[in-house]
């Protein structure tokens, strides 16, 4: 988002609708890629209104407008304020350290995949967390938000 939106556009609507469509448009193609890799559903969005073949939603896209905003608008700026404090050799340093964290990070995911997948035991996996119910969570939020209020 931050290389999509952040100073190349002033519109605040343009970052938002923007944010909404490339994000939802990734989520989408996210989806048929895990569906088809890995032979299962990662999300459904089944029980949420307004959805497009249960991988996508509406209240999802709004959600990604909005952090795309308050990405490109409030928290990449202080990012970049602050990384300017740092010494350019240390950002760099630290730049190789975060890309073999993340390198690292992906090969085991892909082995503990690849050697779950040959013993049958991906459910086991799947199973450890409770299914995601997004009307309740936000439900859930939503009254917490009340009562902090006292609304």
């Amino acid at each position: 988002m931050v290389f999509c939106f952040f100073d190349r556009t002033d519109s605040i609507l343009v970052t938002f609708f923007g944010g909404m469509a490339v994000a939802t448009i990734v989520e989408y193609l996210t989806a048929v890629v895990l569906e088809n890799v890995f032979h299962k559903k990662w999300w459904d969005y089944s029980n949420i209104k307004f959805n497009y073949k249960s991988r996508i939603c509406l209240l999802g896209a709004v959600c990604f407008g909005t952090l795309c905003l308050l990405l490109c608008k409030v928290i990449h700026p202080l990012f970049v304020d602050l990384i300017s404090l740092v010494p350019q050799n240390v950002q760099f340093w630290l730049a190789v350290i975060l890309v073999i964290v993340f390198a690292v990070d992906c090969l085991m995911t892909i082995l503990f995949f690849r050697k779950n997948k040959s013993t049958g035991k991906e459910e086991n996996y799947e199973n450890q967390l409770p299914p995601l119910d997004l009307q309740t969570l936000f439900g859930n939020i939503g009254d917490k938000i009340r009562i902090r209020f006292g609304k």
